[in-house]
């Protein structure tokens, strides 16, 4: 009887973490490039060359942001280290925060 129960047990666990496993490789599938760039940025994982370059490279930026935005990224000094903090507050506004967190996490 004993040994039924824990084998009852293992089950559900394995199923507990197979559930688990499939919805972190699934939210991880689903980030765009715009919400990974944002995330990083966040996270202070970007340099700041980088970061500019990305930011003039992207297609999806100018669609995303308002025009007005758009040219707010586009127009910071990226030479000064700020425009990263700078940056950051324009793009949050684009992202989900609770998202953020659990990416920031699993990582």
């Amino acid at each position: 009887m004993s040994s039924q129960k824990t084998l009852i047990k293992r089950v559900l666990n394995l199923k507990a973490i197979s559930f688990l496993l499939n919805y972190y490789l699934y939210s991880i599938q689903t980030l765009t490039d715009f919400q990974l760039a944002v995330y990083k940025l966040i996270a202070q994982e970007y340099e700041l060359a980088r970061f500019e370059a990305w930011v003039y490279s992207d297609k999806e930026l100018e669609r995303i942001l308002s025009s007005d935005e758009y040219l707010e990224i586009i127009s910071l000094n990226y030479k000064n280290a700020s425009s990263l903090y700078e940056a950051q507050k324009i793009l949050k506004r684009h992202i989900n925060i609770g998202k953020y967190h659990e990416w920031f996490m699993r990582r």
